[in-house]
């Protein structure tokens, strides 16, 4: 192997593994050893099944063959939550790029494989921070709403804002913060903080103190109140 290649094979973070059309890996660089727990050496002595969990085997056997079927590149990111098995027997998240690539009439795979735990950490502590963010959303006593800065139309509302005005969260979502002003309340394009004379869908007359708070929500700029 020319002395360059090998340098930027083996300077490569992520693991990179050269597999033939039977699974057997014919190439590692360092970073898969690293990746696996296995030498260089063990590597090469196995099939890529063996560095997928016992469960996944059976699915992965057909992915595989559906490859050779019909090669194409997979980008990193863009397949199924894919998990590995390392040689001490415990299994971990891994993402996964594929690209074919033809050696001597035979269809090789290259896979650069790298470690998912980080993601995967840092993805259950971003579901569990919006689980904790939409608790105290629902449960905050007062009635709290967030609409898009543009067209002024209702994304989200909590069950106190239910409560109070008397609409369905379905109606909420079919309206726009003016659909609350009373008839007679000063006609300003855009909602401004401070005392607001709001009606409920009953037609009785409420006073609020609207706070504005800028913020993301699905995508869109937006407005807590």
């Amino acid at each position: 192997m020319d002395d360059r290649f090998q340098k930027l094979l083996e300077a490569a973070p992520d693991g990179l593994l050269e597999v033939d059309s039977q699974g057997r890996i014919l190439l590692v660089n360092d970073s898969s050893q690293r990746l696996f727990g296995y030498s260089r050496e063990e590597l090469l002595s196995l099939s890529v099944d063996d560095l997928v969990p016992h469960s996944l085997r059976a699915r992965h056997a057909a992915h595989r063959t559906g490859f050779v079927k019909s090669p194409a590149s997979r980008p990193m990111g863009q397949s199924m939550r894919l998990r590995a098995l390392r040689k001490d027997g415990s299994e971990f998240p891994v993402q996964i790029s594929i690209s074919p690539l033809s050696i001597n009439g035979d269809l090789h795979t290259v896979a650069i494989v790298r470690d998912g735990s980080e993601a995967e950490a840092l993805s259950e502590a971003l579901k569990e921070s919006a689980s904790q963010a939409r608790q105290l959303f629902e449960l905050n006593p007062v009635p709290c709403c967030v609409y898009e800065t543009g067209t002024l139309r209702f994304l989200d509302v909590n069950a106190q804002a239910i409560a109070t005005y008397g609409y369905s969260r379905e109606e909420f979502l079919q309206m726009t913060v003016h659909d609350l002003r009373c008839p007679d309340a000063h006609p300003d394009i855009q909602p401004e903080d401070g005392l607001r004379c709001h009606r409920k869908k009953n037609g009785d007359r409420i006073d609020v103190e609207a706070q504005r708070h800028s913020m993301h929500y699905q995508g869109k700029e937006a407005e807590l109140v």
